[in-house]
């Protein structure tokens, strides 16, 4: 996969396997991270609805896949997090 779509969907599963841990959620909190994500879930979508039609399925999988990890994330770490 290529381009800014490639690139988001793989900074996302990073940061996500980095920030899953709760030791972080002080900073998350403090930056407003999880705010910003959840303001730009839209976003991510119509990336990945604008990109389809260069992807092959299994990339298309894998960023739809994300994006419902992304929307996970967002309500897990609300339960510890004000946003």
């Amino acid at each position: 996969m290529k381009g800014s779509l490639g690139l988001t969907t793989a900074v996302l599963n990073a940061f996500f396997d980095i920030y899953a841990e709760e030791d972080h959620n002080a900073v998350l909190e403090e930056l407003g991270v999880i705010k910003l994500l959840q303001d730009n879930v839209e976003n991510y979508k119509l990336m990945i609805q604008n990109g389809k039609e260069k992807m092959d399925k299994a990339d298309c999988d894998y960023c739809r896949t994300t994006l419902v990890n992304l929307k996970r994330f967002i309500q897990y770490k609300k339960k510890y997090i004000k946003s």
